[in-house]
């Protein structure tokens, strides 16, 4: 496997795309919507990962650097989140993380597991970071029978400062995930929706619980990337640190 290749300049420019989808590019509303929220669904079956489910959420007095920094520290993460999973870092290079998921379910479900590569990138012309994530393996955790492994599309994150609020960070995601087992579509859209509604409030949590010192989060070397998908991008992204990868 080439690592270079793994995430391209199209796979980020993609995330815009389909962030930027509504009605006429087949999404569905799904979920609760709120002032501050907004969840949809598609469902396309000539994709590799039919389901896709995304959201665009308001995280209350979180700047963007400490969300950033909150979603992508793995130790960190595993600290303030109180959802019922375990994420660790199984490898990284210059390229991209590699990182291992385990979901604890209810008891009448069988617990999930999954392996992820991921990137994170600023885009300045987007005022944006980009956290991108794909379907991976690692020789460390090959399936077994105490789990359903998991699969993952390109999926993403992506963070924005709040136009009317320099310390509130609004965060789109999208998951383009195939879940196995007898788990139904319209099941997981709503807990898609309800996940990410806590998860912002337990972000805005977080952010008040954990200082400066004790999650040293450390501002990543601001390096100028003039355009989506160049070179100077990528060196961004070799300059985050080791645990800024999610």
């Amino acid at each position: 496997m080439n690592r270079k290749l793994v995430f391209q300049d199209k796979d980020f420019q993609r995330a815009f795309e389909l962030e930027a989808g509504r009605e006429d590019d087949g999404w569905t509303k799904t979920g609760t919507w709120t002032e501050s929220s907004e969840f949809w669904k598609m469902v396309d079956y000539d994709a590799a990962v039919p389901l896709h489910l995304k959201c665009r959420i308001r995280v209350n007095d979180v700047p963007l650097e400490k969300c950033r920094k909150l979603l992508t520290n793995v130790e960190l993460r595993n600290k303030w989140d109180g959802a019922k999973f375990e994420v660790n870092q199984l490898e990284r290079n210059p390229y991209y993380s590699t990182i291992y998921w385990i979901f604890h379910l209810p008891f009448f479900v069988q617990n999930r597991d999954m392996v992820q590569h991921t990137a994170v990138r600023w885009i300045p012309e987007k005022k944006a970071y980009v956290i991108l994530y794909k379907d991976g393996t690692h020789p460390s955790k090959p399936e077994t029978n105490d789990y359903i492994r998991m699969k993952t599309g390109l999926s993403y994150t992506i963070l924005r400062r709040a136009d009317n609020d320099p310390n509130t960070t609004i965060m789109s995601t999208l998951g383009n995930n195939e879940y196995g087992g007898w788990l139904p579509y319209a099941l997981m859209g709503k807990l898609y929706a309800s996940s990410l509604t806590k998860l912002s409030q337990r972000l805005t949590k977080a952010c008040s619980d954990y200082s400066e010192e004790s999650t040293s989060l450390q501002k990543p070397i601001q390096k100028q990337t003039p355009s989506l998908g160049v070179a100077a991008s990528r060196q961004y992204h070799r300059s985050l640190s080791v645990k800024d990868q999610r």
